[in-house]
């Protein structure tokens, strides 16, 4: 996406096995909040752009220098020392969704974010490892590499594709900022 911004696109994925948003709540929430809720994605979109929708899901992106979309939520960064930064995170809910519904993705949040949660924790832990081995001027430690020597293309945007499990979007947004950083763009 050019400057730093990165998207992580899993609708050629997603599109192939046909599987909609709504198809990760199954067991989690009540069948009939989950009908209703696609009734009125189709009432207000049409059915076939309401599937669209569904399909394709939530992005999954990154806005430079600090800001990411990661599905149903936003997650942002604000450095206050070399040594220090704050993330910051908000879950997004459903507007006129059921409440079961968006009961259901708080309580997934807290689950995947919370203090315990399985999610941010190792996230955490691997921020803080990388920017232990920057400190220690052991850049071969960090490694970025997913997906590398896949097949990559350019698409119909002009945006770069590379295939799944590619941290493309990571080094994206490193590359620009180290060019940021040592006033390439000043």
């Amino acid at each position: 996406m050019g400057n730093g911004h990165a998207e992580l696109d899993m609708r050629p994925m997603r599109r192939k096995i046909g599987m909609m948003a709504t198809g990760e709540w199954d067991g989690k929430v009540d069948a009939d909040a989950v009908a209703t809720y696609q009734k009125s994605m189709s009432d207000f979109y049409g059915e076939e752009k309401a599937k669209q929708i569904l399909i394709d899901g939530p992005a999954h992106a990154i806005i430079f220098p600090n800001l990411f979309i990661i599905l149903q939520e936003l997650r942002w960064s604000v450095p206050v020392s070399p040594y220090e930064t704050y993330i910051y995170y908000a879950p997004a809910l459903l507007k006129g969704a059921p409440d079961a519904i968006n009961t259901m993705r708080l309580r997934e949040d807290e689950g995947a974010y919370g203090p315990a949660g399985f999610q941010l924790a190792d996230d955490i832990e691997v921020w803080q490892r990388n920017y232990s081995g920057l400190d220690a001027r052991m850049n071969e430690w960090i490694l970025m590499s997913r997906g590398m020597g896949n097949e990559s293309w350019v698409d119909e945007q002009g945006a770069t594709v590379e295939g799944n499990l590619s941290e493309l979007n990571q080094r994206t947004q490193w590359a620009h900022y180290k060019d940021v950083m040592t006033g390439k763009y000043s």
